[in-house]
């Protein structure tokens, strides 16, 4: 018996396309995945998302090119950090105003 290994070519899509590829035959919320790198001092940041009508969540984290299955302190960092962001937001643009499901319960 022998083995034969072939050796497969990988497309590498930067993280924008990525996302589009993901979202294909999905209905997105924006037309354009947000995408922004940061680089500051020794670490650099790429992020690239967006939304859909969908009520399933896909996150893909990595660290140093590597896939973290797990997520990490470093995605728990980002949502944190995201949901605060869209809620600031949302709060000084009076957004939030007159949901119930926001208000505290007696």
């Amino acid at each position: 018996m022998a083995l034969e290994l072939v050796a497969a070519r990988v497309k590498i899509l930067p993280p924008a396309e990525f996302v589009k590829h993901l979202n294909r035959g999905k209905a997105t919320l924006q037309k354009d995945p947000i995408h922004f790198n940061v680089d500051r001092d020794t670490i650099s940041v790429e992020v690239a998302m967006q939304y859909n009508d969908t009520y399933v969540e896909q996150l893909f984290s990595f660290a140093n090119n590597i896939r973290t299955m797990e997520g990490g302190t470093h995605l728990v960092g980002f949502k944190a950090a995201l949901t605060r962001t869209l809620n600031t937001f949302a709060t000084r643009n009076n957004m939030l105003d007159g949901l119930r499901w926001l208000e505290p319960r007696p």
